[in-house]
């Protein structure tokens, strides 16, 4: 939580919130900080779950979890919906979901299902590589490594796709998550 927490009011309104001990709420319009804190936890190989809600806010107060509206009725039928059907990561649309925000929940599902779909050696080495911009000659320096295992690793675990998406859109994770 701590990773996401001084992201600055436009990209984070509310600070996120730990919830019945084991549950984050999260409100961001932008697609990669869920995508990056999900990224976060599955380097400590807990099991996860995800539920995307989109839908209209009414922020409240400074936490999370002290707001309402359709977006947090939609993510939680999304986390029910991954539960009942034994999956790790589920969309729902709320109520007044704009085509705008359709989008940055299917970049969003798309980005972790490829999180969930790489080995932990994958997610180790594409962590810097997708959110840090380290060069793979950089990330086989840290991990000690030859750069032809870093890219080939690389490339097999689809983490140039939630890249390409990021410099699609001109977005610079980097900036903000230091």
């Amino acid at each position: 939580m701590d990773a996401v927490k001084g992201l600055p009011k436009l990209i984070l309104p509310s600070e996120p919130a730990i919830i019945a001990g084991d549950s984050i709420e999260l409100v961001t319009e932008q697609w990669w900080i869920p995508v990056y804190l999900f990224h976060r936890l599955l380097l400590f190989q807990l099991p996860l779950r995800g539920g995307i809600g989109t839908g209209k806010i009414h922020i409240l107060r400074k936490k999370a979890d002290e707001s309402d509206g359709p977006v947090f009725w939609s993510a939680r039928e999304a986390l029910d919906q991954a539960k009942k059907r034994g999956k790790e990561v589920h969309l729902h649309y709320g109520e007044g979901t704009s085509s705008h925000d359709k989008l940055e929940g299917i970049k969003a599902f798309l980005s972790m299902g490829i999180l969930l779909n790489m080995t932990d050696t994958q997610r180790n080495l594409a962590f810097p590589w997708v959110w840090e911009r380290k060069k793979i000659t950089e990330i086989s320096e840290m991990q000690e490594t030859l750069k032809a295992n870093v890219s080939i690793t690389l490339s097999r675990s689809h983490a140039y796709i939630i890249r390409r998406l990021l410099e699609l859109e001109g977005t610079h994770p980097e900036r903000h998550l230091r």
